[in-house]
């Protein structure tokens, strides 16, 4: 593939992502040439109570394996660990993480990963556990407040004894009525005419709630037919799919630059 079709210049890509100018998927997308629009349909912000995170924390030697589904996840955990308790994870606990991002947060935080499935999905975590026998085994699952059921769901079906917390709760933000304007403004843009906008990120499958919200499913199919809709994994591909946006392009590799790359390649199939 040729600089040219890699590149992201002149594309304007809106982020979904509560991360800021300097988070990870926005630097990846500038880097490559793009401008970007961050423009978080949602917004993370601590538990509203703190206690069953911090109990978690005190007793983490009491659990067999730690279930992580987002770096966001890990980092909750880790801010409570290094207030409460510091020092490294106790070596009897072990690190099961879905998809290549978590993973390297949880490397790159000091603390080790031995379970990583192939697949970036839950239910591919839940059949990697299965693997090495969980039946009467405590999982703790530090999670969003809007996590999904199948990791819950699948583990305790298999005899594990799960313990869900919220380790972070996730919001709904509506979008701006400037921003929504100018996402309807691209939608109606004729197919031999440039949009303002080239290309939507989603991260997350609440992200993608948001937008459905706004738009409904016939706005949202609208959506997917005149712009690029990229998401991070199979989960929230699920998700925009889901939504009414049919042919999402997913990340290979669930992390910020596998995004990124996944936007490339598909820009450079366009005329």
């Amino acid at each position: 593939m040729t600089e040219q079709k890699e590149s992201l210049e002149g594309r304007v890509v809106v982020v979904t992502r509560d991360e800021g100018v300097e988070g990870p998927l926005t630097s990846e997308l500038t880097r490559r040439g793009a401008t970007v629009l961050s423009w978080p349909t949602v917004r993370i912000v601590p538990p509203d109570d703190l206690a069953p995170l911090d109990d978690a924390v005190t007793q983490i030697e009491s659990y067999h394996w730690v279930a992580l589904t987002s770096a966001r996840a890990f980092d909750a955990l880790t801010e409570r660990w290094r207030v409460l308790r510091g020092g490294d994870l106790p070596e009897a606990v072990r690190i099961a993480a879905v998809g290549t991002g978590t993973a390297r947060a949880v490397r790159a935080g000091g603390w080790p990963v031995h379970l990583e499935p192939e697949e970036h999905s839950s239910v591919a975590l839940v059949r990697a556990l299965r693997d090495v026998g969980v039946e009467g085994r405590r999982v703790l699952f530090p999670a969003s407040s809007l996590a999904g059921r199948t990791l819950v769901q699948g583990l305790s079906e298999l005899g594990a004894i799960v313990e869900e917390v919220v380790a972070y709760r996730t919001e709904s933000v509506d979008l701006a009525p400037e921003a929504e304007e100018r996402v309807r403004t691209a939608m109606e843009a004729p197919s031999d005419g440039r949009a303002p906008i080239d290309a939507v990120c989603f991260a997350s499958p609440s992200a993608v709630q948001s937008w459905l919200r706004t738009f409904g499913t016939e706005g949202c199919s609208r959506l997917g037919d005149a712009l690029v809709v990229a998401a991070i994994g199979a989960t929230t591909a699920a998700a925009v799919k889901g939504a009414g946006i049919l042919n999402p392009v997913v990340a290979e590799e669930s992390t910020f630059v596998g995004l990124a790359e996944a936007l490339e390649a598909a820009f450079a199939r366009r005329p």
